[in-house]
């Protein structure tokens, strides 16, 4: 009897403590929480991918941006890209030519100036060293000389004809040593021509040609001047062509160039816009998502979890339900046991009531 009662004691002791673990746990089956969990969680690849594009598409956006102010002239904005207005390839080929055909003209304008230059310098060492001493009895010295010749002849003629003429008789003298001394430099010149005729052959040919060389000099000037002119139209039709798009073009060869790398930069543009338009898609998608395991974690007992990233909530979620499901099937071991504990003490009973009828009998 007294085994028996001991036996009735442990047994009530064991199913009230299996009882109590029992009540710990007032959660529902969690199975259909998961069921709910595991169709969101489809979604994942969602923010994977929105995650993705968005990292790629801030890291293209700042290398677009860093490449489109490197370029010279750079551009600040991105966005401007799209909203410029280019010069055609005709304007821009029919410009370059000009400026080739003036750039041509003027090299070669500077080098025949500089070549004239060193002649004419030589032809005036020429000439210098031809006059040097006696000077040249050239065509206008002879002819100055015979002129002033002439004009003491005018004076002493009236003289030699005996007429009247209003020149006092002191100052005869004078004019007659005048005429003498005219006649005879005349005289001398001539006769230095006559004598020194190649020297002053070569003097007037090297004059003659000095000048047409200094002629020639002030065309390639006035030409040079001209080609300024033209450089200077054509470089305000330049910066006309490009002043929708900037105010200190480049040369024509460096702009084709810009070109080029605003055409690739505007190429990957519409790309990046591309993916920051499938990332503004995906945002409603993600939003809805967020606010479903929101939800679901309020139901499930989580507390405080909308501040929760939405991939940092899915996986708090998944811990959670695990930990559910591990004390879900804890609970039914428990609530087995206690059916077995329940079982044994009413056999105890029954049979403590069976030994008492025959102790009594």
């Amino acid at each position: 009897r007294e085994r028996l009662e001991e036996s009735i004691s442990e047994a009530k002791t064991n199913l009230e403590n299996l009882e109590g673990d029992g009540q710990t746990s007032e959660l529902g089956d969690p199975a259909a929480w998961r069921t709910r969990f595991d169709a969101l969680e489809l979604s994942r690849p969602l923010l994977e991918r929105s995650r993705t594009l968005a990292r790629d598409s801030a890291t293209t956006r700042r290398k677009l941006e860093e490449r489109s102010a490197r370029l010279s002239p750079s551009v600040t904005k991105l966005e401007s890209l799209a909203t410029l207005t280019l010069p055609t390839p005709e304007a821009l080929a029919r410009l370059g030519n000009r400026f080739s055909e003036i750039e041509d003209s003027r090299r070669q304008t500077e080098a025949a100036i500089k070549l004239l230059d060193l002649a004419i310098e030589e032809a005036q060492k020429t000439l210098k060293v031809l006059v040097s001493g006696e000077p040249v009895a050239s065509a206008d010295r002879i002819a100055d000389a015979r002129q002033v010749r002439e004009e003491s002849w005018q004076q002493l003629r009236p003289l030699v004809l005996g007429e009247d003429a209003p020149i006092a008789l002191g100052t005869r003298p004078v004019i007659v040593d005048l005429f003498e001394t005219r006649v005879s430099e005349a005289d001398r010149l001539a006769d230095a021509a006559t004598r020194d005729a190649n020297r002053v052959a070569q003097y007037n040919t090297e004059q003659k040609s000095l000048t047409n060389k200094l002629n020639e000099r002030s065309k390639l000037k006035d030409q040079q001047t001209e080609i300024a002119s033209q450089l200077n139209q054509t470089s305000n039709e330049w910066l006309a062509l490009w002043a929708s798009v900037t105010s200190s073009p480049g040369t024509p060869g460096e702009m084709v160039s810009w070109i080029d790398s605003v055409k690739l930069l505007t190429e990957q543009r519409e790309l990046l816009i591309a993916d920051e338009t499938s990332v503004a898609a995906l945002s409603p998608q993600i939003t809805e998502l967020h606010r479903a395991l929101e939800l679901l974690s309020i139901e499930v007992g989580l507390e405080n979890a909308s501040a929760v990233p939405t991939d940092g909530l899915l996986i708090l979620i998944d811990k959670h339900l695990k930990a559910l499901a591990i004390a879900w099937n804890n609970r039914a071991i428990g609530q087995g046991l206690a059916a077995d504990a329940r079982k044994q003490l009413a056999r105890f009973e029954k049979n403590l009531v069976a030994h008492t009828v025959k102790e009594v009998a």
